[in-house]
């Protein structure tokens, strides 16, 4: 299920897929994500279609007390900003795996730099990002600004909890 590998053009892949990522669904939603602190806002950006490690750190993050909304693979710029204004996240977790989809996520982060809003801090609004690219080029990670959340989806609760905190 790696997104770097090309589907076959098999049943049994697709399959598979659609399997874990109901099963990862189904432990979000029986993890109490609508409850905690936070909240967190997770999605993937603009062409990314590969969000299964985001969608388990989200499980990982609900499960440690966190209140999280996972908008999923796709997301488009506006619609994410429109779901800043409206959930205020304390954080937010943004999904990349390849590199046009990291591309993607600069040109987000650079956008949102030349924002005003008296509303929405949004050159301070604190983002963690994943994604195989960053794993495969880890010198993707040094135009990104922000926190990888790290090699596993369970090291976004330590990530995460250090960006809340303010910690380097």
């Amino acid at each position: 299920l790696r997104p770097d590998l090309k589907p076959p053009d098999s049943p049994v892949w697709h399959f598979t897929r659609t399997f874990v990522y109901r099963k990862f669904t189904s432990l979000l939603n029986i993890s109490n994500p609508n409850d905690g602190r936070g909240p967190i806002l997770s999605a993937g950006v603009a062409g990314e279609e590969s969000d299964l490690t985001l969608l388990l750190s989200a499980v990982f993050l609900s499960r440690a007390g966190y209140k999280v909304i996972f908008l999923g693979p796709n997301l488009p710029l506006t619609a994410f900003m429109e779901a800043v204004r409206i959930v205020r996240p304390s954080l937010v977790c943004l999904a990349a795996s390849t590199i046009d989809t990291a591309d993607v996520l600069v040109d987000w982060q650079n956008h949102l730099n030349r924002l005003t809003d008296d509303e929405i801090d949004w050159p301070n609004l604190p983002i963690c990002y994943s994604g195989r690219i960053f794993l495969d080029e880890p010198s993707k990670r040094d135009g990104i600004r922000g926190r990888f959340l790290g090699h596993s989806a369970q090291d976004a609760v330590a990530v995460v909890e250090s960006a809340l905190s303010g910690a380097s």
